[in-house]
This record gives structure tokens, sequence and C-alpha cells, in this order.
């Protein structure tokens, strides 16, 4: 009892002393939020390690909402973002209920926790002037460190850490090390890259980074990367068009060319693409075999996983539990049994780990961002497009996805819907009348 109550008082005493020295040694100011936030951007290769800014935000995120911090946010945004978190960890909650593994579905809910509160810090910092704009450079000059890190070890055989080339067809890593990451993650996030040449950048540096990006991301042999890259293109054209009207129409003929070499020159040279799309043919063939071969047995797996979520259709089977409950479920000759860590679709993962539930929750997050997006004017859609098309990205339904409820890709895409909630701002980022940036840092203070 007397070690309870001694750890308690030194975690309070500790929680005072951060607080009242590190908060007010970095006056919460402006600086330090973009550090933070542009943080865990530059970290996502690394693993756990973007964990660490993410921590910060949520410990400051609870701070802000505790205290004075929370008058400077505009409440559609911190009710928007409330209601899209609550779409995503209720159903966690539910899904405890016969659970598989419930400590694993308990651990997943607790810690989804620090996505709420950091996204928290991210609708904080949109308060500050001019802060929407710097995130995006930031993040912009962060991906093109990406790209010319990939590029250096397509044409090197190492990238500026030592990384070799991936071991699976000789595919470009990056900082991800060996893995097919890269493409995967720069695909959808290469929104931010290319909406933000777009907006500052000269036309022919516009050619470049696309032309730079699409190669990296066909050259990283993700088959997700590619298409969270064309759902990107195809979004940001779609934009262009029905803004510019008929006098862009010779830029989308470049692109095609672009397009067209890039994609050649890295069906040539690169092993990673040429394997990729000739075993991605292999889908138009008659033949159920070669078509699941195509798709590298997903066939198998969702047929799984359908009956799966057909024995648990509520609530599934517990967030981040359909690798323990596949293996009853699964042919004694299925290639997944031992392997079949989440579903690769994510209706099919939502749907089996927590049910209709789950679906339901996707849904209401959708038609809530969908709504923001429809109710903006042209001026406010130009600020939340490299955010909304990132997210369109990651949720349309028809591509191969990570899981839903992974620390890796529940992080990276919370923090695109906190951009995305705080870009939805209305008030044009202003703080409030006679409050100057330092005094709203001083807000965080309770």
């Amino acid at each position: 009892m007397e070690s309870g109550t001694l750890l308690l008082n030194f975690f309070g005493e500790f929680m005072a002393v951060f607080r009242m020295n590190f908060i007010k040694m970095s006056r919460f100011n402006e600086h330090a939020l973009l550090f933070l936030i542009t943080g865990f951007l530059v970290l996502i290769p690394f693993g756990r390690l973007s964990e660490i800014p993410l921590l910060l935000m949520a410990i400051y995120g609870v701070f802000v909402l505790s205290g004075k911090g929370r008058q400077l946010i505009p409440r559609e945004q911190l009710i928007l973002f409330s209601i899209i978190f609550l779409a995503f960890w209720i159903p966690i909650l539910f899904s405890l209920y016969g659970s598989v593994n419930s400590e694993r579905t308990f651990r997943v809910a607790l810690t989804f926790l620090r996505l709420y509160f950091s996204g928290i810090l991210v609708l904080y910092a949109f308060c500050f002037p001019g802060m929407a704009d710097r995130v995006l450079k930031w993040c912009a000059f962060i991906l093109v460190i990406w790209v010319g890190d990939g590029l250096f070890q397509a044409v090197w055989g190492y990238n500026l850490t030592g990384n070799p080339l991936g071991t699976i067809g000789g595919q470009v890593t990056g900082f991800f090390g060996n893995s097919t990451h890269m493409g995967s993650f720069l695909g959808v996030l290469s929104a931010l890259l290319l909406v933000y040449s777009r907006l500052k950048w000269a036309l022919v540096w516009q050619f470049l980074v696309f032309a730079a990006t699409a190669a990296v991301v066909l050259m990283g042999g993700s088959r997700m990367g590619w298409l969270g890259f064309a759902f990107v293109v195809t979004g940001l054209s779609l934009w262009i068009l029905a803004r510019g009207g008929r006098k862009v129409w010779p830029r989308f003929v470049l692109i095609i060319v672009c397009v067209s070499v890039v994609f050649s020159g890295a069906f040539v040279f690169s092993q990673a693409v040429s394997t990729r799309v000739t075993q991605s043919l292999f889908l138009f063939s008659k033949d159920r075999e070669l078509a699941d071969m195509a798709l590298s047995g997903r066939l198998t797996l969702w047929s799984t996983t359908i009956e799966v979520i057909k024995a648990n259709p509520l609530n599934g089977v517990g967030a981040r539990n359909l690798r323990d409950a596949y293996s009853s479920y699964a042919d004694p000759h299925d290639r997944f049994v031992d392997r079949a860590y989440h579903a690769h679709n994510i209706i099919l993962d939502i749907a089996s780990e927590t049910g209709i539930i789950g679906i339901i929750g996707y849904i209401i997050a959708m038609i809530c961002m969908l709504r923001v997006w429809v109710r903006a004017n042209s001026y406010e859609k130009e600020r939340l497009l490299p955010y909304a098309l990132a997210l369109f990205a990651v949720f349309f339904p028809l591509n191969t996805h990570y899981a839903t409820y992974s620390a890796a890709w529940s992080t990276t895409y919370f923090w695109l819907i906190s951009l995305f909630c705080a870009a939805a701002a209305k008030s044009g980022f202003a703080l409030p009348d006679g409050m100057t940036s330092h005094e709203a840092g001083e807000t965080v203070r309770i």
C-alpha cells in the first residue's frame, strides 16, 4: 500500500516538474508545435521512434484539453475530430465482448486514446496564424528528402543511411529498411508533396517532383503504393481540371508522357517493378489459381476472412485478433494459417475484427469528412486538398491495406485526420482579438 502511494506521489511530482519546466522552457510556442507535428513524419520510417513525438503531442494535448487552450480550438473542429475518433474507438470497445484475445484488444483500445489527445494538439496548433502553411511546407520538404534518398538508393544501391536495396526483387526501401513500406507510405503521403508543389513551385519543378516521386513509388514494389499514388494523382488531376478548364489540357498530355516514360524505365531497369507487373497480369486470367497468385494468395485470405465475419457478424473477433481466429476457419493447407496478421483490405479487416459496428463507425467517419469537403468553399477546399487526397487513398476500399488498428498505420491515418480537421477551420487560423501567439502558448498551463 505504501509503495503504491509513493509511486503515485512520485508520478505526481514528476508531472508537475515536467509541466512547469519543460513546457515553460518551450513556452509551447509555434516552433515547438511545428517540430512535434512534422517530427512524426520524419520518424515514420524508423518504426517505434515515431511514437516519441506522438507521445509528447498526446501529453500536451491533455494539458490543452483540460486547460484554457481548449478555448482557442474552434468548436466545430473539436466536435468533428471527436466524432471521427469515437467512430473508430467505440467499435473497438464493443469488440472486447467475446474477443478471441481480450488482453490485446484492451491494449489497442487503451493506446488508441493517444491518437485523440495528439490530434487535439494539432487542432490547437492550427490556431496560430500561418501554421497550416508551415506544416504543409515542412511536410513537403521532408517528403522531398524521402524521394531523393530513394533515387540515390536506386542509383548507388545504398541509401543515405546505408540501407541496401530490398531483398524482395531489389526494391527501393529508403529509410524504411528491407520492406515494401517505402512505396506504400510514400504513395499515400505523396499528396502533401504534390499539392504543395502545385501551389508553390514553378511548373518545371512540379513535373520533376512528380516524375521523381512516381519513380520511387514504382520502384518501391508495393501495389498498395501504386494504387494509392494513382488515387492521389487522379484526385489532384480532377481538381486541376475543375479549376483550370481547357487551358490545362496540354499539361495533362505532358503528365501522360511523363508517366509513360517513368513506368517504362522502371519496368526495364527495376526487377521489383517488372516482377510485380508480370505477376499482376495473371489477375485477368480465367484461372482462379493464377488470379490468386496474382493477388499474392489474397483470394484465399479473403475467402477465409469472410467466413470469420459470418461467424462473428456483430462485433467481430476483437481488434487485432484476426491472426488468432483465422486458423479456426481456414483450410489445413491454407498458406496464411500461421501468418494471417490482417485481412489486407480495410472493409474485411474492420468487419472481421469489429463487425458491423465497426463498419458503421467507418461509414460515419467517411460521411463526416465528405460532408466537410462538400460544404467547403474553393479556398477552404484548397487548404483541405492535400489531406483529403491522402485520406482518400488510405480509406478507399478497392485497394489492399495495412491492418486498420495496427500502431504504425493507425497513427499515420489519425495524424492525417487531425490535419484534415484542423485545416477545416473557417476562422482562417486567427487567434482571438488582442491575443498574441506568446499568450496563446501560455494558455496550455493549467
